[in-house]
């Protein structure tokens, strides 16, 4: 995914990277292109401590909400793998997938981000199969199995991604992600009001805007 990822970025060196998490999509980037020079936010101050463990000084890390950011630098491009926003292939539609529940605080965050790029920038979303249930062996005998459910709260929709992992039947840990689904029609809209515009759409991979002003 990495390379697919430096594939959209080209020529491009100043990235920002949303919702970094441990940074290993950025080491992985920086094997293969190390003039990048990468910004990385997230709200969880132990990830980014195992982010600046892995990393070292070959990034700048920042505790920050995206839909708050505030950094004094314009980038060339910015990408979101999940960490805050994905699109999620549905059997029927594609809908945004977002860790940000509120429809305000997700409208902020992509004016937020349209804010700290250069004109021409873009904005690089992934794409998954989170809908889907899995079933995958991993060493050690070690099963990782993903249930995925959508939910109707309060009128609006979730999807709720149940990971487990067992070995020899036995559960060793649990994980629980709920993410904000929006319509691609209404996500598509709100990238529009915060200046962008859809450029390239790579079905289960990534989706590309560029900002227009």
């Amino acid at each position: 995914m990495a390379t697919e990822l430096a594939r959209i970025i080209g020529e491009a060196r100043d990235l920002l990277d949303i919702g970094i998490g441990t940074g290993l999509i950025v080491e992985n980037l920086l094997q293969i292109e190390p003039a990048y020079k990468i910004t990385g936010i997230d709200t969880s101050e132990p990830l980014l401590e195992e982010a600046q463990k892995r990393l070292g000084e070959k990034v700048d890390l920042y505790c920050q909400s995206v839909s708050e950011l505030d950094i004094s630098k314009k980038f060339d491009v910015a990408y979101s793998r999940g960490g805050a926003w994905t699109f999620i292939n549905s059997e029927s539609e594609i809908m945004l997938g977002s860790h940000i529940f509120s429809s305000e605080d997700i409208q902020k965050s992509f004016n937020c981000v349209a804010k700290h790029l250069q004109p021409g920038g873009l904005l690089i979303i992934s794409c998954s199969n989170a809908y889907g249930n899995s079933l995958v062996e991993l060493d050690n005998g070690i099963v990782h199995k993903k249930i995925a459910t959508t939910e109707l709260i309060e009128n609006e929709h979730y999807a709720i991604l149940n990971y487990l992992f067992y070995q020899n039947e036995k559960l060793l840990a649990q994980e629980t992600v709920k993410l904000k689904l929006l319509s691609y029609q209404t996500c598509k809209m709100m990238l529009e009001k915060a200046g962008f515009i859809e450029k390239d759409i790579n079905p289960g991979k990534y989706y590309t805007y560029l900002k227009t002003t």
